[in-house]
């Protein structure tokens, strides 16, 4: 195989792509992928399923083949392969996460929520602290032996130029020898390349409380919460098939997702140590 194409083995897919994409974890296969995007159309003779992602960008899928005709800025955003990807883990019965990944004291958690919620931040603090990533962004779970299990994908972190300079982090100032992607610096944490069970699911957010706050989501309120924590929940295309929605409702009666709130102005070591003292209650 060229360089023209790279390899890589993410969320359990085995996907060649015509660019390289750093944050993922290259992979040696020499058999079959199970999935090969492609720039430009497919053949003529073929007869596509459509996909049509939140940028605009037509996805024509033919058999374990991906063809995009978008423009090179589109073709290396990031989000382009991640939501094709999404759709191929929907296909297989995964629940597909707006979420990052992480073992911390001992144990595999997930932070689940909207762009804006200081996920990479808190993940980011928590790999300061020990940890390391499983998983950034799109998170997929499956389903084994009554436990939910979260699949390993990259294996760096893509911040935002104001999250990159905290004052409780080790300053990185960004420059022309960073990698870009999508305005995000990636920065390399500590990964870990295995799946795992996952002990306690997070839904991030800020605001109404005093300080840092965990409450145990259930019911209706859980339920809706797990389907708006899905990896791009607006998209058509990602409405969720049954085997999808049945692992949400096994993630729901685990009983291990909580809602976690802290207040403004409240510093990711502070929630990280909230973290490790809620695991171990």
């Amino acid at each position: 195989m060229s360089r023209r194409e790279w390899r890589y083995l993410a969320w359990g897919i085995d996907v060649v792509v015509p660019f390289p994409v750093p944050e993922l974890r290259e992979h040696a296969g020499t058999g079959e992928p199970d999935l090969i995007l492609r720039k430009g159309s497919p053949p003529r003779a073929s007869l596509p399923s459509l996909l049509v992602l939140p940028s605009g960008a037509r996805v024509a899928l033919v058999g374990h083949e991906a063809f995009v005709d978008v423009d090179e800025a589109t073709l290396l955003h990031p989000s382009l392969l991640r939501s094709i990807l999404a759709v191929v883990l929907r296909g297989k019965g995964f629940a597909v996460l707006h979420a990052a990944a992480l073992r911390f004291a001992g144990r595999t958690i997930v932070l689940a929520g909207p762009s804006g919620t200081g996920k990479t931040t808190l993940a980011r603090a928590i790999c300061d602290d020990g940890g390391a990533l499983i998983t950034d962004e799109l998170c997929a779970i499956e389903w084994v032996g009554g436990t939910g299990i979260v699949l390993a994908a990259t294996q760096t972190l893509a911040m935002r130029a104001d999250g990159l300079d905290l004052a409780e982090f080790a300053v990185i100032r960004p420059d022309s020898s960073q990698r870009w992607r999508n305005g995000r610096v990636l920065v390399d944490v500590p990964a870990f390349a295995q799946a795992s069970s996952m002990d306690a699911l997070y839904l991030v957010q800020e605001g109404g409380v005093s300080g840092i706050d965990f409450t145990t989501l259930r019911g209706a309120e859980l339920a809706q919460a797990l389907l708006s924590a899905r990896f791009q929940p607006d998209l058509f295309a990602h409405i969720g098939t049954a085997g999808e929605l049945a692992m949400l409702g096994r993630i729901a009666a685990a009983g291990t997702t909580h809602r976690l709130c802290r207040a403004p102005g409240v510093g990711p070591r502070q929630v990280v140590d909230a973290i490790r003292a809620h695991l171990s209650a």
